[in-house]
């Protein structure tokens, strides 16, 4: 009696606890309002529904339904564009990232694209052994990079101004040497140069150079005879010259410089007619550098001297070929001079030292060309001094 007792008061109290809330069975999914006490089992799906504000809420079984109307995250990270049950989550169009991306590649997307970084110090990358690194300088104000645990370095812009150094420059094409200031006294200041390959222009004799006549009644020289040192050669009348404007050439070397501004020559006879005489002095190459220009008049038996064509024309040491002409032959002017046949064949037996032009000269003025001939060599030399 005791023992049936007890097991009616515990049927009792499950009954008053199962009292609370009401199973209602559906052959599909629940409808209508429901009651605060129910919930509701969907039979063909096994579905459980519970009530809530008088409506069913799906709370296990195949699935649920609903709207998803917001999405909890970092700001700039990923957005909810649409709140329904298949919600349309979008990338922010700046993207903060809080990790680090890796990827195989990276591209930008469209023509005007590009990488946008905010200066800093590169703190929170981490330099290793096998990685480059790669980021905006706050300090330098550009691209940064740290090769293979080195030293960070700027990247080189081509217009930035930077101080490069350990770069090898192959087959460079330099714009400007303005800022390029040496001295060659040392390495740094571009080595020593040879000076038979280094310098143009005259050496000045204090440094072991020969003089320079540069002023007016101070230097000169004989055309053929050269140094100052011949200004005692016996001035003789000569014959005249071989032909009426044949081009008649002596070599010689000259041991000095001197701006030539003037020249001067001597008409012993008049020719008796209207003649024009030449004077100057080619390079070894054939190219006329100075003459008076058909300055000379042959008619005149007078010493003459006439302005240089090209004026202030420098002639430095080295080794020249002096050339003279005239309209008529019959122009007798004084000579350094005479040659005979033997010193001609001394003058001649290695090289041709003495010959005339295979260019004529044209009405008594010297060809801009000489091409020394051994034709009608000259019989004397005629005396013709250049000077400042």
């Amino acid at each position: 009696m005791k023992h049936l007792l007890m097991l009616l008061l515990l049927t009792g109290f499950a009954w008053g606890q199962g009292g609370n809330t009401v199973i209602i069975r559906f052959p599909g999914a629940p409808s209508g309002s429901c009651s605060p006490v129910a919930v509701a089992v969907n039979n063909a799906t096994g579905e459980y529904f519970d009530c809530l504000s008088s409506v069913w809420h799906s709370v296990g079984g195949s699935g649920g339904g609903g709207t998803v109307t917001s999405v909890t995250g970092t700001a700039n990270q990923v957005d909810v564009a649409t709140g329904t049950t298949t919600p349309v989550l979008t990338l922010s169009s700046t993207i903060v990232v809080p990790g680090t991306i890796t990827s195989p590649a990276y591209a930008t997307s469209g023509a005007n694209g590009g990488i946008d970084g905010t200066e800093g110090t590169g703190a929170g990358l981490t330099a290793a052994s096998g990685h480059d690194l790669l980021y905006p300088d706050s300090t330098a104000h550009g691209w940064k990079m740290n090769n293979n645990n080195g030293t960070a370095v700027i990247v080189v812009g081509d217009t930035s101004t930077q101080t490069l150094t350990n770069k090898t420059l192959t087959t460079p094409t330099i714009a400007s040497f303005t800022n390029a200031t040496h001295n060659h006294t040392n390495a740094a200041g571009g080595g020593q140069l040879a000076l038979t390959t280094c310098c143009t222009g005259i050496l000045p004799p204090a440094n072991g150079g020969a003089a320079a006549a540069t002023t007016a009644g101070v230097g000169y020289f004989w055309g053929c005879a050269g140094e100052n040192g011949q200004a005692g050669l016996t001035m003789q009348n000569a014959a005249g010259v071989q032909g009426a404007n044949i081009i008649e050439t002596c070599q010689f070397v000259l041991d000095h410089s001197v701006t030539v501004n003037k020249i001067t020559i001597s008409v012993t006879n008049a020719a008796g007619t209207a003649a024009t005489c030449d004077a100057g002095v080619y390079n070894t190459a054939g190219t006329l550098l100075v003459s008076s220009n058909g300055g000379f008049n042959g008619n005149s038996a007078t010493t003459q001297t006439v302005a240089a064509t090209p004026l202030a024309t420098v002639i430095p040491p080295g080794t020249y070929i002096y050339g003279w002409a005239c309209t008529t032959a019959t122009t007798i002017l004084n000579r350094t001079f005479a040659l005979d046949t033997t010193v001609k064949a001394i003058l001649n037996s290695n090289s041709q030292k003495i010959g005339s032009c295979s260019q004529a000269a044209t009405s008594g003025i010297l060809n801009g060309t000489c091409t020394v001939g051994a034709t009608n060599l000259p019989s004397s030399i005629i005396a013709a001094l250049f000077e400042p």
